[in-house]
């Protein structure tokens, strides 16, 4: 019963954070969310879910880039699932956008 709930919210949240509209916010969500997810458990996925709920996407990618979070839980959840360092996802996207640009 917990397993198929935790399935289920997963799915929701990845499905949630994989349709957000714009690319930075979806290669953001991908690495630290999607490539994460395992590691929550049933009341933190609640909680996330809630975040996605309440914060808009941009919202949400400012939090994670400046890390200034609004709560205390939310800067919990996103500390246990960024498991790399937040520069190298920058680097990344300034390499993607500049690619973009001379397109």
């Amino acid at each position: 019963m917990i397993e198929e709930k935790i399935k289920k919210l997963r799915k929701l949240i990845i499905y949630r954070v994989t349709h957000t509209g714009t690319k930075e916010t979806d290669i953001l969500f991908n690495q630290i969310i999607v490539e994460n997810i395992t590691k929550l458990d049933l009341i933190e996925l609640e909680y996330l879910k809630k975040i996605f709920d309440n914060f808009t996407d941009n919202e949400i990618f400012l939090m994670i880039i400046k890390k200034k979070f609004k709560q205390n839980k939310i800067k919990k959840i996103f500390a246990k699932l960024s498991s790399w360092i937040i520069t190298n996802l920058l680097a990344q996207l300034i390499l993607e956008m500049s690619f973009f640009l001379f397109l």
